[in-house]
């Protein structure tokens, strides 16, 4: 009895690892579509943002062509979908944003050598997810370690 209860609990287990495998692997599977689609998102984002930067030219050349004394107005009556590329292609040529860039490369560039290293590389670790778990569990680390340290030495 007890045998053939082991046996059903271990074919039972047997069982759940095979499904945790399968399920892992689709997992792994939609994670790279999600990824896929996203960098395709943003591919198409950038897309739209420039065709609509290319029609924003040609209306404006059209009217200027035409001499015609009001400016082509690419916003009129558009709908939402030319509204949010519109923001888009604004938002991109927004002298505010470029000056603040230019103003960042710039003092990034005034710095010393040493400083800009630390710096590139104080961005990598804090702009990935993988970056900063490393610092917190070599930071954690650390502390164990210290704190083993301080204890061992107490007791002598």
């Amino acid at each position: 009895r007890e045998q053939t209860l082991l046996h059903a609990v271990v074919n039972q287990r047997s069982r759940l690892k095979r499904r945790l495998a399968d399920l892992e692997i689709e997992k792994q599977q939609l994670q790279q579509r999600h990824a896929q689609a996203a960098e395709e998102a943003a591919r198409l984002r950038a897309d739209n943002t420039k065709l609509y930067e290319k029609i924003r030219y040609l209306q404006q050349y059209q009217a200027q062509a035409q001499a015609q004394a009001r400016p082509a107005q690419a916003g009129a009556g558009g709908g939402e979908v030319e509204r949010r590329y519109r923001d888009a292609y604004e938002n991109s040529i927004n002298p505010f944003s470029l000056f603040g860039e230019q103003e960042r490369a710039q003092r990034v560039k005034e710095l010393h050598t040493v400083d800009r290293l630390l710096l590139s590389g104080t961005q990598l670790f804090v702009s990935n997810k993988y970056g900063r778990r490393f610092i917190v569990f070599y930071l954690g680390a650390i502390h164990l370690f210290l704190f083993a340290l301080l204890f061992h030495y107490r007791k002598c």
